[in-house]
């Protein structure tokens, strides 16, 4: 994989930020699409599981080097980091993640 101008080098992402882990995965799914190719995604870290109301699906936040000790969301004062919202905004823009 190529780096992410301006945030990361070639190869491996290591111990990225919110901002950076987003950005690699958005332009991991951009060429995978542009190459109609299929995008297999290799993630090793470790998160949380949150829900806020017992109605709704449980939102899995992963910790990047930026989140606090216990993210509750991915909002900046947290940067909890939600793959799987990024993963649904970026196939359906008008998805609002619960």
């Amino acid at each position: 994989m190529t780096g992410i101008a301006g945030l990361s080098a070639d190869g491996l992402l290591l111990n990225p930020t919110a901002v950076q882990a987003k950005a690699a995965l958005t332009a991991a799914m951009s060429a995978a699409h542009d190459a109609q190719a299929v995008l297999v995604l290799h993630l090793l870290a470790h998160g949380t599981g949150q829900q806020r109301d017992p109605a709704d699906p449980v939102r899995h936040l992963v910790c990047v080097w930026d989140t606090v000790a216990d993210a509750i969301d991915d909002e900046p004062e947290s940067c909890g980091w939600n793959p799987y919202g990024d993963i649904k905004r970026w196939n359906d823009p008008g998805t609002v993640d619960t």
